[in-house]
């Protein structure tokens, strides 16, 4: 029990996508939009329910459907 208070913290996942790749894959310009994206990606990422680029994709062409 003890080593997992005292152990080190594995370092975050790297992203799984980029703001630019973002816009370039969406077809979309630079704004909060692009943030509100990538920081629910991050989220998904960190409690396991995204693992590829593709996946994250999908998420946010869903959260563009979604916002429209």
């Amino acid at each position: 029990m003890l080593d997992t208070c005292w152990s080190t913290p594995e370092p975050p996942s790297p992203p799984l996508i980029t703001g630019h790749e973002l816009m370039a894959t969406l077809g979309i310009g630079p704004g909060k939009l692009v943030g509100q994206i990538l920081r629910e990606i991050r989220d998904a990422q960190a409690v396991g329910e995204l693992h590829t680029r593709e996946e994250a994709i999908a998420l946010a062409r869903r959260m563009l459907v979604s916002d429209a």
